[in-house]
Order: structure tokens, then C-alpha cells, then sequence
């Protein structure tokens, strides 16, 4: 075999390394919004919120449009009852904000707000977090109350995850790693 022939083959792996990486770059740069799931981007309560006295209703707003199905927003109270309705819903007149009614005459204390929807991309995102009414609807006061309260390890605020564009870029990146090593592999067998 000629010097020539034999750098075919690291002149194909360089090509390959080089058109691997111009892609990665095109996937990262540009794809980004295109793969995340939807994040919430307000809450009323707010997360870990301390109000003055429970809410009429619970309302989450995320960044793009929801689907709003099976109990999309479940509330429980300070004795871990549920609390809101059983009326949960896509608001009418925003698709991206999901609302559910509470009872009256709650309670002080600590308010657990469990949520789960479809994001646009057909992915169910899902989350929980908690509340405090300093004041109950009778005006009575809760000693103590904290946001984490009965909840155990996994009550802490845990908002919505874009949690997509991570996998796919890994995806992305092994595909090319793939792709690139059968050109090589093809390359060396037609030289050899």
C-alpha cells in the first residue's frame, strides 16, 4: 500500500470528527426550547409561600399550553384531607394555566398542592409542592407550622423539569459516536 492510501483513513476520521461536532454544535445551539417539556413559571400559592389565610383556589401557570386531565391538581390539608374541590381544570380562557377551588372554612397550616399535566410535546410532567395559611378561614392561628411539615423527604418543592433536551442531545452525541465509527470501520476495510 502507497504513503498516499494510507492516510485515507485518518483524513475520514478527522472528516467524520469534524462533521460530528458541526452537528452536536447545531443540536445544542439551536434545538434547545424545541425538546424541553413545559415548566411552570408561576403559582399562586407560590412555592413555600407563607399567606395570611388559605386560598380560594390554587392556580399554576406553566410556559407554554397544558392538557389538564384526571385530577390534574389535587390539594391536601394540614391533616393530609384533601381540600380542594375535585374541580381542577385548564383555565378557559389560558391553556397554559391550570386552576382547582378550595373548600371553605379551612384551617392554618400546612397546604401539600400535588399537580400533574400534559406538556404540548404529549410528555406528563408532574410535581408537588407546599404552602402555609398563617390564618385558618376562622381566624385561628397554627403554632409552628412549617412548609415541609407531614410531608417527609420528597414534600420539599420539587418544580417541573424540562428534563428532555438533556436526553436527546446524549442521544444525539452517541448516534454520531455510532455513525462515525462505522465510516472509519467501512474505510478501513476498503483500504486494507
Amino acid at each position: 500500500m502507497s504513503r498516499r492510501g494510507s492516510l485515507v483513513v485518518p483524513r475520514a476520521a478527522a472528516f467524520v470528527a469534524a462533521l460530528a461536532s458541526a452537528i452536536l454544535w447545531l443540536v445544542l445551539l439551536s434545538g434547545g426550547p424545541a425538546f424541553a417539556h413545559a415548566g411552570i413559571v408561576k403559582a399562586s400559592p407560590e412555592y413555600d409561600e407563607t399567606v395570611s389565610r388559605p386560598p380560594e383556589q390554587v392556580r399554576i401557570t406553566f410556559n407554554e399550553s397544558v392538557q389538564a386531565e384526571f385530577d390534574p391538581i389535587k390539594v391536601y390539608g394540614p391533616g393530609g384531607e384533601r381540600v380542594d374541590r375535585n374541580d381542577a381544570s385548564t383555565d378557559p380562557e389560558d391553556p397554559a394555566t391550570m386552576v382547582a377551588s378550595l373548600e371553605g372554612d379551612l384551617p392554618a397550616g400546612s397546604y401539600r398542592v400535588e399537580w400533574r399535566a400534559t406538556s404540548a410535546d404529549g410528555h406528563p410532567i408532574d410535581g408537588k409542592y407546599s404552602f402555609i395559611a398563617k390564618e385558618g378561614a376562622d381566624g385561628a392561628t397554627a403554632d409552628n407550622a412549617r412548609s415541609d411539615e407531614g410531608l417527609g423527604a420528597a414534600g420539599r418543592s420539587e418544580p417541573a423539569s424540562g428534563g428532555g433536551f438533556g436526553r436527546v442531545a446524549a442521544y444525539g452525541v452517541l448516534g454520531i459516536g455510532v455513525a462515525a465509527v462505522a465510516v472509519v470501520a467501512l474505510l478501513r476495510r476498503r483500504n486494507t
